[in-house]
């Protein structure tokens, strides 16, 4: 069951500068999330789509090349790979649009995996403990059952805080940010350090560097054949 305190019917607010087409994908993620109850992946889909930081990766992948003239064209500074087969008719800007859209999709679904896959077990408790504050507050006598609600919801809070100071091993911290710069790799022709550092800063809630994309990115790539 969700708790109110952690989705409720709390609306996602947009910023101005969140791309419109990716709107959808943010409400049905986003919906997901409340559903589930989950307060961890209820504030990923709120960074992704409110902070600060995402503004540049946005527009930086939406900027389109200048002419000798200055004037604006039809192509990308960071020009998505249009998919195998292309359908006649399709412009360049659905494809950059259809790409920038796969990115935040796959960014929250690494970030989700990375989630899952950790140590959760202070969260579980943090989630019990809200659970019988929520129980609790509809008890009686009211006031004495409140005092015990809010005591268990500081537990709760402490329990979550804890979760965040664990010690994170480099090597599993490296393999979702190498996953997102794969895809970057994959679908804007370059890893682009600094915008996939952002990303996986935002998604992962957690210090990410553009040198760390590079050395992790580095260590994972195969070893260039001597030649005699």
């Amino acid at each position: 069951m969700p708790d109110p305190a952690i989705g409720g019917n709390k609306a996602l607010v947009f910023p101005p500068w969140f791309p419109v087409y990716l709107e959808p994908e943010a409400r049905r993620l986003y919906a997901k999330a409340v559903g589930l109850g989950f307060k961890w992946k209820i504030a990923m889909v709120e960074r992704l789509v409110s902070d600060s930081r995402m503004h540049r990766v946005w527009r930086e992948l939406s900027e389109h090349k200048r002419d000798r003239d200055y004037r604006g064209t039809d192509i990308f500074e960071h020009q998505a790979t249009p998919p195998v087969i292309l359908r006649s008719g399709v412009t360049n800007d659905a494809i950059q649009q259809t790409a920038i859209r796969e990115l935040f999709c796959v960014t929250a679904s690494i970030a989700e995996s990375f989630e899952l896959l950790s140590e959760r077990w202070s969260v579980e408790r943090a989630v019990k403990l809200r659970a019988d504050a929520d129980r609790l507050h509809a008890g009686q006598p009211r006031k004495i059952c409140s005092a015990l609600a809010k005591k268990l919801i500081v537990a709760a809070e402490a329990y979550e805080q804890a979760e965040r100071l664990k010690p994170l091993s480099r090597a599993r911290l490296a393999r979702p940010v190498t996953e997102i710069a794969a895809f970057m790799k994959e679908r804007f022709g370059s890893t682009m350090y600094a915008l996939t550092a952002t990303l996986a800063r935002v998604a992962l809630d957690l210090k990410i560097t553009p040198s760390n994309v590079r050395e992790w990115v580095g260590r994972n790539r195969p070893a260039k054949r001597r030649t005699k």
